[in-house]
């Protein structure tokens, strides 16, 4: 690992009087899958808005490879190289898979506006570029059979990894995964977490939220615990397993505790 890639400092959210994120501060380096659980309302889905640009902090900052970029909007965060997923699918349910990759994908065009506006040449270049890209990208993620296939007709399990693909298709070096796991029956699951630990280990950088902790502790180099939105702890899944202070905020005693 590279050192720290993205750093969270005292990162405080308020909307109205309710303070749902309050000084929370962590890093994630160059290559790490840095989970954040926590219960309902621990802040976790504020903290992924503020790290991807649609919500703004009420205080602290935010910084990649050393740059602030807690001001920038959610556009220039994906130029920067953040990308992101959404627990509840926004998918283009009409388009074709292919055309949906090919979207995420519009942050590297080279062409500018009118060059789409006239079919200039540089504008066919870069559909021809990302058509290729989409379709290794689906190559990758199990899709390409499905590449001509509308959205809507994926399996719920297809339309998560078809997300991911979306996202990766901007090359972001920081992937933000909103519950990727969430309502997937097992074989799903399993299929999308290898996915996670492919794009991990050819170097994506990737901050996890993620209610199934099994899965956590397997994927996670390490993980920060919220609650009330507030830090409660932060190390190795091990480490945090056995954390007093994380137990009772929750995961609970085992199922074989005395």
């Amino acid at each position: 690992m590279n050192g720290a890639g993205l750093v969270v400092s005292h990162v405080s959210r308020r909307f109205g009087g309710v303070l749902a994120l309050n000084g929370v501060s962590f890093a994630v380096r160059a290559g790490e899958i840095k989970s954040v659980i926590g219960p309902n309302g621990a802040g976790k889905s504020t903290l992924l808005n503020i790290l991807s640009g649609v919500t703004a902090p009420s205080s602290g900052t935010v910084s990649l490879d050393g740059r602030r970029i807690e001001r920038l909007p959610a556009h220039r965060r994906v130029a920067a190289g953040i990308a992101r997923t959404f627990q509840n699918l926004q998918l283009f349910s009409d388009m074709s898979v292919l055309e949906n990759v090919m979207v995420g994908a519009h942050t590297t065009q080279r062409a500018g506006f009118m060059d789409a506006l006239c079919g200039s040449r540089k504008s066919n270049e870069d559909t021809v570029r990302a058509q290729a890209f989409a379709l290794d990208l689906l190559a990758q993620f199990g899709l390409k059979s499905r590449a001509h296939s509308p959205a809507h007709a994926l399996s719920y399990g297809e339309a998560k990894l078809l997300e991911i693909a979306r996202a990766m298709a901007s090359r972001p070096r920081m992937l933000l995964l909103d519950e990727p796991l969430a309502g997937l029956p097992y074989g799903s699951v399993k299929q999308v977490a290898e996915v996670v630990r492919a794009l991990n280990r050819a170097g994506t950088s990737i901050v996890l939220v993620e209610h199934n902790v099994k899965a956590v502790m397997q994927l996670s180099d390490s993980v920060v615990v919220l609650a009330n939105g507030e830090f409660v702890s932060e190390g190795t899944p091990d480490a945090i397993r056995s954390d007093r202070a994380v137990i009772d905020a929750y995961l609970g005693e085992p199922a074989d505790a005395a």
